[in-house]
């Protein structure tokens, strides 16, 4: 699905010239580091993401600090020019918990070749999640709000893929997130072809 939301924005403009579509969703950049967490060390999607984001393909209505995140440390990954993200609002409400310092603080050690050394910055930006996890009152204003992320530590999980695909050992991080098979990097994966997605493919790279 992120494939095809890619696909019409780049072809947008030759219907409509001088016109850019601006319609992704930035919860997309989480299910771009689900696919990550969860598939091949493939990062094509991810360059794909940061592109548009950088084409300013992307709405960014809320307070979206996972997806801030991902797209930041897929880029410092990626060894791409920084992403001048900020998930907090200029000017944040009492509920919401600053964000931003945790953020930019993990992405300065998560290269760090000591894995103990990522622990208590995993602890907060878990800590941080389960605050964004919440389906209550002033829940418009939190990332996950309709539950779908609630149990699912997508930062911390990326970490610990990239650190893998680095060679670098992980921490064991002990937090209740942490403590489930959700919270347990999955194993390698070989893929299984798909006629279907071969053929959308084909015509993508058709398209140019």
């Amino acid at each position: 699905s992120q494939l095809i939301h890619l696909h019409i924005h780049m072809l947008f403009p030759t219907r409509f010239p001088g016109e850019v579509l601006r319609r992704m969703h930035g919860g997309a950049l989480v299910f771009t580091a689900l696919g990550l967490v969860n598939g091949r060390d493939d990062d094509a999607l991810a360059r794909l993401q940061l592109a548009a984001l950088r084409r300013k393909y992307y709405q960014w209505a809320t307070t979206r600090p996972m997806a801030c995140f991902t797209a930041r440390i897929l880029a410092d990954y990626l060894g791409l020019e920084p992403m001048a993200l900020k998930s907090d609002p200029p000017h944040p409400q009492e509920v919401l918990v600053p964000a931003d310092r945790l953020i930019d603080t993990l992405l300065r050690v998560w290269r760090d070749p000591d894995a103990d050394a990522l622990t208590p910055h995993l602890l907060a930006i878990c800590d941080l999640h389960t605050h964004h996890a919440y389906t209550g009152a002033n829940s418009h204003l939190r990332e996950f709000s309709n539950a779908m992320w609630t149990r699912v530590p997508i930062a911390a999980l990326l970490v610990f893929k990239l650190r893998a695909m680095l060679g670098l050992a992980s921490p064991t991080v002990d937090h209740p997130l942490m403590d489930s098979v959700l919270g347990t990097l999955p194993g390698s994966t070989k893929p299984v072809p798909d006629p279907l997605l071969e053929r959308a493919r084909a015509r993508m790279g058709q398209d140019g």
